[in-house]
């Protein structure tokens, strides 16, 4: 997550995969599961779900 948004704040389109099923549900409710200085503002800015 850290280094897809660093990506993602460098102007690159990131798609994040993981395979924990609770993971995902939590990033897709807003929470961050790792605690790393300005993460979350950078999760604000560049989260979009996939649909479909």
């Amino acid at each position: 997550m850290v280094a897809a948004l660093c990506f993602a704040e460098m102007g690159h389109e990131v798609v994040c995969v993981d395979n924990d099923e609770s993971r995902v549900e939590a990033l897709q409710a807003g929470e961050m599961p790792i605690h790393e200085r300005h993460l979350p503002e950078l999760m604000r800015r560049y989260w979009r779900t996939r649909q479909g």
